[in-house]
């Protein structure tokens, strides 16, 4: 009744899998570049000004000039990261619209997504993978994303079934992100407050270093606004979606144009959120692949088992 479990794994739908991973993958080394010269390395510098200033008497006119000039530099440099990874995180979000374009059989939205990207394109940046196939193997695996096996159900319910695998997924991921920068925040506060104490440092000193941290702490909780932002609207998404299973499963019957456009609906919102929301650190995808895996595994067990469908 559908092509899924073929069709995602054919050698060119894996190649649209290859190339947005590395995309991300580039996405975020530069994203950390970005943040190491732009919050850590700062930090850094205004530490080593103020000992060159206190304890070998280098004038503050010097490095007012030398800070001065590294902040023009940081700035042009972050605008031009900036924008490069804002470009890169929409290539990485229309070539996986093409994968689920093609697995899911939902149509091509220009007005939304625009052009695709062309072939060449996609194979550069597949090749990082087709070189490595140890790699995406453990990646991958042979199967392509969405399902295990075949499943005997109408092409529609099954692309359904797999938005709702794609927004429950990529959920988990930013609760653990959200309790990964809820941590760092509450560490950063504890340091100051126990180095303080040990130090027993007074106002003006704990003032001194909260102002050299504050960029630090500023750009995690900024991070985890965007983060829980982002989780809010999967939320929403994810609601709707377990709505439509859920009036499926009552109702026993669908209508497969009324559900293909609400399909293509919910695939705009897919390609929003992959587009515009910044994307999860790899450790946090490798730890819970697993647990991932076997939870969507039942999903679409349990999910099938209570759903009939006419004969075809």
């Amino acid at each position: 009744m559908n092509t899924l479990y073929t069709s995602q794994s054919t050698p060119d739908n894996m190649s649209l899998l290859y190339a947005q991973a590395h995309l991300y993958n580039r996405i975020k080394i530069f994203s950390s570049v970005n943040f190491f010269i732009s919050i850590v390395l700062p930090v850094l510098l205004s530490v080593a000004a103020a000992i060159l200033k206190s304890r070998y008497s280098v004038p503050q006119e010097l490095l007012s000039a030398y800070m001065g000039l590294y902040g023009l530099i940081v700035l042009t440099v972050n605008i031009a990261l900036s924008g490069y990874i804002s470009s890169e995180r929409r290539k990485a979000a229309t070539i996986q619209e093409m994968y689920d374009c093609n697995v899911l059989r939902i149509k091509w939205n220009d007005l939304r997504v625009g052009k695709k990207i062309s072939r060449d394109n996609v194979f550069r940046a597949a090749r990082f993978y087709q070189d490595r196939p140890a790699k995406a193997q453990a990646r991958f695996g042979s199967e392509g994303w969405y399902v295990n096996k075949s499943y005997d159900a109408p092409q529609s319910v099954m692309a359904l079934l797999c938005h709702g695998k794609n927004f429950g997924w990529d959920r988990s991921l930013r609760d653990r992100l959200n309790v990964f920068y809820i941590w760092g925040i509450s560490m950063s506060l504890f340091s100051l407050l126990l180095y303080g104490i040990m130090m027993k440092a007074t106002l003006n000193d704990a003032l001194f270093y909260v102002v050299f941290t504050l960029p630090l702490i500023r750009y995690i909780l900024l991070q985890f606004l965007d983060n829980r932002k982002s989780r809010d609207r999967i939320e929403k998404v994810k609601d709707y979606i377990d709505k439509e299973i859920s009036d499926i499963k009552i109702a026993g019957r669908f209508n497969n144009d009324d559900l293909n456009y609400k399909l293509r609906s919910i695939q705009d919102e897919v390609f929003s959120h992959r587009a515009t929301s910044p994307p999860v650190p790899n450790f946090i995808h490798l730890r819970m692949k697993k647990d991932n895996e076997a939870v969507y595994d039942d999903y679409f067990e349990e999910n099938l088992k209570l759903m009939t469908f006419p004969e075809s």
